[in-house]
């Protein structure tokens, strides 16, 4: 799931290094307004740390997107971290190597790519299945 532990000791090291834009909340409006007012000085959230003051940044965001912009860059979370136990998606593929690659001319008029779609569309269709009788949920688009 893409996230990594890090232990209460590397976590200022971690934060000073991490690009500002890899945080989320700092996308969109708020970064593009860092990156405009402030350009190369603050590229990390270290950067943002060293190179603004408070007060610059509370004269553009208000003092509580700032205190929530410090307490962010210095790797003090304000929201506890939330445990997911279901997932958010359901999928299926099939690879296809070399030896059992997909040709469309020959493979569409011999019914195999038919064949691989049926096949993944019932996998998919027993795995919603089984996520419905487990979690009442209904895949929707």
């Amino acid at each position: 799931n893409k996230q990594t532990i890090v232990p209460p000791s590397g976590v200022q090291a971690l934060m000073r290094a991490l690009p500002f834009s890899r945080v989320q909340g700092f996308g969109g409006k708020l970064g593009k307004t860092l990156t405009a007012q402030f350009g190369d000085r603050v590229l990390t959230l270290g950067d943002l740390l060293r190179n603004v003051s408070e007060g610059e940044l509370t004269a553009l965001f208000g003092s509580e997107t700032t205190q929530w912009m410090l307490q962010t860059a210095r790797g003090i979370p304000s929201e506890p971290v939330k445990d997911r136990s279901l997932p958010l998606s359901i999928g299926c593929s099939k690879t296809f190597r070399q030896s059992n690659m997909l040709l469309v001319p020959q493979h569409t008029q011999d019914g195999t790519i038919l064949k691989w779609l049926r096949e993944l569309a019932e996998e998919l269709k027993g795995r919603a299945a089984t996520d419905l009788a487990a979690n009442g949920r209904v895949p929707h688009q």
